[in-house]
Parts: C-alpha cells; sequence; structure tokens
C-alpha cells in the first residue's frame, strides 16, 4: 500500500513539474555568434527595407562539428536551418548556413530562400 502510494505522489509531482514549464530550446552560443553576424551583414544592405531582427528556429538548427577547411582554412562548426529575416515590410522564411572558423570566428552567413 505503501509503494502504491508513493509511486502515484511521485507521478503526481512529475506530472506537475513538466506541466507547469514547456521545454524551450536553448540557443547554442554558436547560433548566437552566426545571428549576430547575419544581422550586421543584413544591415549593411541598402536595398531592402530596414532590417528588424533574424529569428533561428532552434528546432530546426543543426550544430555540427567539422574537421574541414575551404583553402586551408580551417572550418570547426557548420549550423544550418530555418531562419526568418525580419523586416519592416515584411517576413521572409530562408534557409540559413554558417560557418565557422577557428576562435569562433565567423566565415559565412548565408540565406537562401525557400
Amino acid at each position: 500500500m505503501l509503494h502504491t502510494k508513493a509511486a502515484a505522489l511521485i507521478a503526481g509531482l512529475l506530472l506537475v513539474a513538466f506541466a507547469a514549464a514547456p521545454a524551450e530550446a536553448q540557443e547554442p552560443p554558436e547560433s548566437a555568434i552566426c545571428r549576430k553576424a547575419a544581422i550586421a551583414t543584413l544591415k549593411a544592405e541598402t536595398d531592402h527595407s530596414p532590417l528588424k531582427d533574424v529569428k533561428l528556429d532552434l528546432d530546426s538548427l543543426t550544430v555540427a562539428k567539422s574537421k574541414g577547411d575551404i583553402e586551408g582554412i580551417k572550418v570547426t562548426t557548420v549550423l544550418i536551418g530555418q531562419a526568418t529575416i525580419q523586416r519592416e515590410s515584411s517576413d521572409e522564411p530562408h534557409t540559413f548556413l554558417c560557418l565557422l572558423g577557428e576562435n569562433d570566428k565567423v566565415l559565412l552567413t548565408f540565406f537562401t530562400k525557400r
């Protein structure tokens, strides 16, 4: 009888704990670095309406470690996922690619329309 009550109590506590706080994806530090670089690059463009933000879909984001190089420049991390470029006039969905080198230096940020 005691085991049944303990099991019911534990199950109830777990249900409350998981129902009370839905899991939110934590932004990996690499994606924050890439997002910041992408915003700076997009703000430098003058042929679009002013940029409001870049939102990365963390659920679609893949962060992969790499041992590759491009013409002698080491690529340590590759990020790819879905992103939304938010401008004053519209929100545009894109696929986002970012390459990081040594010391988390951004080598490339790239957006392509879906």
